[in-house]
């Protein structure tokens, strides 16, 4: 059974800054590539740009997970206690929510007007992030997937065979999505898998949910459907995608 060197008892205190680079190596491990969003931080007046911690310091304190002092010292020499470096780690962790279906199992879309457009939910998860010190915010990846197919041939399920597009999107319920996934029906029997993969800012200490919905634009009532295959998946993490 492994045991602790001698030079590094159980007992031992470990220090604010000892924990930065222990907890940034961590980080820098479990989370998905990506920068570190600097959020005006004007940095701390005991870790100078000198400091052999500065770096893993300062990105720990952009990511929200260990701010410091209201004097704008850091202090890295200061013991961390136990609950301390339970917070710290937690809030380093990140998560991955796995959304839930919304509505039937097959849900048929599609307009009897041509060119008007559908939106129509199909999934959706909630997303908490905790509350963290100052005035945090983290990164909020969303993913979305759906399976559709045509109950018939372009010509019949388009009201202009020109223009017949089936899209996805992925929003926090009540705001605009930037990105989406845009196919075109084809001349033959149709079946596409869409996926729109989009990064949001969430606020510390708040609960948002995230929707998948599928859009259509110029196709009859009721031609696509979505099929029992859609899912959405959010991952939150200190460093962002």
């Amino acid at each position: 059974m492994d045991t602790l060197p001698t030079s590094a008892p159980a007992n031992r205190p470990l220090r604010r800054a000892g924990l930065s680079f222990l907890a940034g190596v961590t980080v820098a491990m479990a989370f998905f590539a990506g920068v570190v969003a600097a959020q005006g931080r004007q940095g701390f007046s005991d870790v100078p740009p000198s400091s052999p911690f500065s770096a893993e310091i300062n990105a720990l304190t952009d990511a929200c997970v260990a701010g410091g002092y209201d004097d704008g010292t850091y202090r890295p020499t200061d013991p961390v206690s136990r609950q301390a470096m339970a917070a710290f780690l937690i809030r380093a962790g990140g998560g991955l929510s796995q959304g839930t279906r919304v509505g039937s199992l097959t849900t048929v879309v599609g307009s009897p007007l041509a060119n008007s457009v559908t939106n129509t939910p199909i999934a959706e998860v909630a997303v908490t992030v905790p509350a963290m010190p100052g005035d945090c915010a983290v990164p909020v990846r969303v993913t979305g997937t759906a399976s559709f197919f045509t109950y018939n041939t372009r010509a019949n399920v388009c009201h202009n065979v020109n223009a017949c597009y089936v899209w996805t999107t992925v929003s926090p319920v009540g705001s605009p999505s930037t990105q989406q996934s845009t196919t075109a029906v084809t001349v033959t029997n149709w079946a596409d898998s869409l996926t729109v993969d989009e990064v949001f800012t969430q606020p510390a200490g708040t609960t948002r949910t995230y929707r998948l919905q599928v859009h259509t634009i110029n196709v009859k009532s009721q031609m696509v459907a979505v099929q029992g295959t859609r899912s959405i998946i959010a991952q939150t993490a200190a460093f962002g995608p």
